[in-house]
């Protein structure tokens, strides 16, 4: 089907790099409160040239915004994405 990424705020946890959901591709990173691990995680889902990435809310969606706006960037909030 596609590709999707995405970045999120996640205490303790630990950089998971992919999985697979079906016939999705899924990349994820994990930044800590670190805003250039942030913008570096963003830098690296962005050259992965995902069709869309789900970030963990506003402050994650935003270094992904600053850098592309041709990859759609949907925030997720309380679980539900926008």
């Amino acid at each position: 089907m596609g590709r999707a990424a995405g970045c999120c705020e996640e205490p303790g946890a630990t950089n998971a790099g992919g999985g697979s959901a079906g016939s999705r591709d899924i990349i994820r990173r994990v930044t800590g409160e670190d805003p250039e691990q942030r913008r570096t995680a963003a830098a690296e889902l962005i050259a992965a040239n995902p069709d869309v990435i789900v970030a963990a809310g506003i402050i994650d969606a935003l270094p992904v915004h600053a850098q592309t706006r041709t990859i759609e960037t949907l925030p997720e909030i309380a679980n539900r994405v926008f």
